[in-house]
């Protein structure tokens, strides 16, 4: 059991991007991004109003999830309504389970805080409330929140929470029912800064999800973006096209830069097997230890009608240079889809990720059928 979702909203703070990431979008994301939690150039969301559905993160359902997020409510709370602000487990047919934040019902002035709620089935009022938590959330400053959930039906459901890797123990739930729609499991996530109409915004950040009970409880998992260089790797056998000069230049996503249409229409075309490009990546200066995973994205499409399939690789230029594949995807559409791939472990050399491994990695593509 691993990773399935990373996300972190560096590189992807565009409707274009997330349009070709997730199955779908309520809400804009164009002018959202904001200071995230580490820094400046620490990107977070801002809305009241989004709702981004991932698609299926697993081949089929799975019982067990954990899923983690920073929080902020950097606007005062509204005393005339109830924030839905959070995310819920979906089996793709509806949504099973949610953990929401929400308001302190006898809100006052001298009482500005909130309260995350554990729910069976959406994030609305209309929601069985499982349980409400007693570590006050307060305004204007940034929580990390992770939750484990068994997403089962009858008296098989079990849930616990961490705020800042402590325990809430009023949210540690079993012998319950978490699963809404009366079949077990779940397979996809829906993230959602929805409030009610009118309330202020919300700020979240630093997403994860894993199919275990396994939560950091640090409190400090951080998501960071590395954008390709705009160079050549070892590999360059695609051709350029739309304006592309490089590999890396291809590979840079033109949905960072406000959704540019020449610049997202860079790329590399090739028709040949076995055609391998690669670009080295940014050297990785945020985060010097503790890798818990990588999330490798990539963005394809078909020029025109029919079927090709692609394998994503890296190339570790530590001590020996050598390459390592990926998973098979297929590409089957004239439009636009992102394929996430996500390697808890080097690949290539094995053990845990080291950032000078990452600091000299290439990632690239092979036309593989």
């Amino acid at each position: 059991m691993a990773f399935q979702f990373i996300e972190g909203f560096e590189a992807e703070a565009h409707d274009d991007y997330v349009d070709r990431r997730y199955a779908a979008r309520t809400g804009s994301l164009n002018a959202a991004s904001v200071a995230g939690r580490r820094n400046s150039s620490h990107r977070a969301i801002r809305h009241n109003s989004l709702v981004l559905e991932t698609k299926a993160l697993v081949v089929s359902v799975g019982n067990t999830w954990t899923v983690g997020f920073g929080f902020n409510k950097d606007e005062n709370l509204s005393t005339s309504s109830t924030e839905f602000c959070g995310w819920s487990l979906s089996d793709g047919v509806g949504e099973q389970f949610s953990l929401t934040i929400v308001r302190q019902t006898s809100l006052t002035s001298e009482e500005p805080y909130a309260y995350i709620e554990l729910r069976q089935g959406d994030r609305t009022t209309g929601a069985t409330v499982l349980a409400t938590g007693i570590i006050p959330i307060q305004l204007k400053r940034w929580y990390y929140i992770e939750c484990t959930v068994v997403v089962r039906t009858g008296i098989n459901g079990s849930a616990d929470v961490y705020v800042d890797g402590v325990a809430d123990t009023a949210l540690s739930i079993s012998g319950v029912d978490t699963a809404a729609q009366g079949t077990d499991g779940a397979d996809r996530l829906v993230l959602s800064w929805e409030t009610d109409t009118g309330n202020p915004n919300v700020i979240m950040d630093d997403w994860y999800a894993r199919d275990d009970a396994t939560p950091t409880t640090s409190g400090d998992f951080v998501v960071e973006a590395v954008q390709p260089d705009s160079a050549d790797g070892t590999y360059t056998d695609w051709d350029l096209a739309g304006g592309a000069t490089s590999v890396g230049h291809a590979f840079l996503d033109g949905a960072t830069n406000g959704n540019n249409a020449t610049e997202l229409d860079r790329r590399i075309i090739t028709d040949v097997l076995n055609d391998m490009s690669s670009a080295p990546f940014d050297e990785t200066n945020f985060v010097r230890e503790n890798i818990l995973s990588v999330r490798l994205s990539t963005q394809a499409k078909m020029d025109t009608s029919g079927t090709r399939g692609l394998t994503p690789f890296l190339r570790d230029n530590t001590g020996t240079p050598g390459d390592a594949s990926g998973t098979a995807f297929t590409v089957n559409t004239t439009s636009w889809s992102t394929f996430d791939e996500y390697f808890d472990t080097n690949p290539e050399k094995g053990g845990a990720w080291t950032a000078a491994q990452l600091d000299v990695m290439e990632w690239g593509i092979e036309l593989t059928t």
